[in-house]
């Protein structure tokens, strides 16, 4: 820990974070690097975001479309939480 009144250093992006955040999302890399969302949001800006979220879309779209199950995001009806309200909570998709 530095001491008071000193910064410390940015922890670094690994080498193989662009791979990793790929395969992983927002959420699964963080928690395979240990690291804190901040770190992720630079590493991400780091490695060129918009780049990175188009890989992961196309990488989800290939895994979706080899399972048969849809792309998270992509939920025709109301959500769970308007269905709730609605009293339609026996009903799945609607």
């Amino acid at each position: 820990m530095p001491a008071k009144g000193d910064k410390a250093d940015y922890r670094p992006m690994p080498a193989d974070f662009p791979k990793l955040f790929v395969e992983l999302g927002w959420g699964g890399v963080g928690a395979a690097l240990f690291a804190h969302r901040r770190s992720v949001t630079r590493w991400l800006e780091q490695a060129g975001a918009e780049d990175l979220r188009q890989k992961r879309r196309e990488f989800l779209e290939q895994r979706y479309a080899e399972t048969g199950r849809r792309v998270p995001g992509a939920k025709p009806g109301r959500s769970r939480a308007a269905r709730y309200v609605l009293g339609l909570t026996s009903q799945r998709g609607t």
